[in-house]
């Protein structure tokens, strides 16, 4: 009765134990967002225009995700997103809006993008020349 009762405990033991979530799965229930490009050279651009350059945000898995936040490091980025929510396997646009006017010389900017994705901060450089 004894060794009945320590195999039996021995076994329920090793089957409890068991790993129920398989690595695919556990994969599968991570999110990444992806961007591309994260460096925007925008070279010599004129210090009396308005410019725009379209980032792309893309969601490559099956759980969908939200950006929390965007912090630009200058007030001549201006960014505009249509929607907050990136669906599963989808993409969305990130515009980004550059005022020249007023401005001189070499800049090198960042756009800080928070997300409930598994790399939770993102960050674009932008750089150029305004003459």
């Amino acid at each position: 009765m004894y060794r009945l009762l320590i195999s039996f405990f021995i076994l329920f033991t090793f089957c409890s134990c068991r790993n129920k979530i398989g690595n695919e799965e556990l994969y599968n229930k991570t999110s990444f967002i992806k961007i591309e490009p994260k460096v925007v050279n925008m070279g010599k651009i004129s210090n009396q225009k308005i410019y725009k350059y379209d980032v792309i945000l893309e969601n490559n898995n099956n759980i969908p995700i939200i950006i929390n936040k965007i912090d630009v490091s200058c007030n001549c980025i201006k960014v505009k997103l249509d929607n907050k929510n990136i669906l599963p396997n989808k993409k969305n646009t990130l515009s980004l809006i550059i005022n020249g006017k007023g401005n001189n010389g070499f800049f090198n900017k960042s756009i800080i993008i928070q997300s409930s994705a598994n790399n939770k901060t993102e960050i674009i450089r932008v750089k150029g020349t305004f003459i």
